[in-house]
């Protein structure tokens, strides 16, 4: 099965990557540790960095991969999600 990408798709993926990219340049400035990075400076506590550190990881994991397989294969994709 091949899958064609429309222009509206690869201008998502183009707009979603430079967003990405220009909050990284931007915060680069500001973060030079990895307490900086992983605790925020020790301004928030330590189960909600993790939280949302979790959550950004499962979420990318979730949208990115699932959508994909979904386009791929279809209906099959949820009985691998369940």
């Amino acid at each position: 099965m091949l899958m064609k990408l429309s222009a509206l798709d690869l201008a998502i993926i183009i707009s979603y990557f430079a967003i990405v990219l220009g909050i990284g340049y931007y915060l680069k400035g500001k973060i030079h540790t990895s307490s900086d990075f992983l605790l925020t400076d020790r301004s928030l506590s330590h189960w909600i960095t993790g939280i949302a550190f979790m959550s950004a990881n499962l979420g990318s994991l979730e949208i990115m991969g699932h959508i994909g397989n979904g386009a791929k294969y279809g209906m099959r994709t949820n009985h691998w999600y369940w």
